[in-house]
This record gives structure tokens, C-alpha cells and sequence, in this order.
């Protein structure tokens, strides 16, 4: 991870760099540390692949439903669908979890 804070400081709007921190954190269990990651990566890109779908994830084991399923949304919304949760892909866990 100091690789990436390191990459970070030479360069505060280096997504990638945002992505895989956030990434480390998650890898970790430390949700708290990779939503805010992954909310720094979102202000400055707001349709980065991977942002909203890995958040929503961190969310849904942070016990924030509710914010999981709008990532969740969002992350359809802007052209990402992959499988994440039991073989079902963003959209279809939409439709069976998150209600209208």
C-alpha cells in the first residue's frame, strides 16, 4: 500500500493509484479505509470502472445495504455489470436484493 500512497502524493488525481488502494483495503476487510478510497476515485471520475461496484461491495459487508444497492444502480448505470455476488451479475442482484 505505500507504493500507492506514495503515488498519490506525486500525483493527488492518479485514479489507478485511488483504485488500488481502495482494492488493498478491501482485500484487507478494512471497508471504512477502501469506501473512502473508492469515494475520492468517484469525485474525480465518475464513471470509472470498478468505482461503484467495488464500493457497493464494501457497503453490503459494511452493513449498508441500502448504500450498496444505489452503488450498485449507479454502477449499471454507467456500463459495468459483472458478476459479483454468487455468480449473479450487478443488475440481477439489483433486481432480487435492492427492491424498486
Amino acid at each position: 500500500m505505500s507504493y500507492y500512497h506514495r503515488q498519490i502524493a506525486k500525483n493527488p488525481k492518479d485514479t489507478v493509484a485511488y483504485y488500488s488502494l481502495g482494492m488493498c483495503h478491501y482485500r484487507l476487510g478494512e471497508f471504512k479505509a477502501a469506501i473512502a478510497d473508492f469515494d475520492t476515485l468517484i469525485a474525480m471520475d465518475r464513471i470509472y470502472s470498478g468505482g461503484y461496484s467495488n464500493r457497493g461491495i464494501c457497503k453490503l459487508f459494511s452493513k449498508d445495504k441500502t448504500g450498496a444497492c444505489e452503488d450498485f444502480r449507479q454502477s449499471v448505470a454507467v456500463g459495468q455489470d459483472p458478476k459479483v455476488m454468487d455468480g449473479m451479475t450487478l443488475s440481477e442482484y439489483v433486481k432480487t436484493n435492492c427492491g424498486k
